[in-house]
């Protein structure tokens, strides 16, 4: 019989392999003051490109080749609508949903902590 040690050590691996496998996160780093209070300089965001936007989720949408982590103010069709929370360094746009390169679904430094509900 497995002990709760040895029970974990098997379960918590399996976890993380199950949700790597399904929502393939990629690491971001944030830049910029556009997402104060939320997000910081330096921060660090576990992104998923496999999750479809919903209103009030951080997204990494492109604009002139840039890509800035926004949070999503209203969809409309295949149009998104973000900006930033701090609105005297944000630039807010509209975008293409192809434009959304990914929802983050976690900031894991400087403290871990989720950022959206799966």
């Amino acid at each position: 019989m497995l002990s709760t040690r040895g029970l974990w050590r098997w379960v918590l691996p399996s976890l993380l392999v199950a949700a790597w496998r399904r929502y393939r996160p990629f690491p971001v780093r944030v830049a910029g003051p556009s997402m104060l209070p939320t997000l910081r300089q330096g921060d660090r965001l576990a992104v998923s490109a496999r999750l479809h936007p919903r209103r009030g989720d951080l997204v990494i949408a492109r604009r002139d080749g840039l890509e800035m982590v926004k949070r999503v103010r209203r969809l409309d069709g295949n149009v998104v609508e973000v900006a930033g929370d701090n609105a005297a360094a944000s630039t807010d746009f509209s975008a293409h949903v192809e434009d959304v390169v990914g929802v983050a679904v976690l900031r894991y430094w400087p403290a871990p902590r989720w950022l959206k509900r799966l």
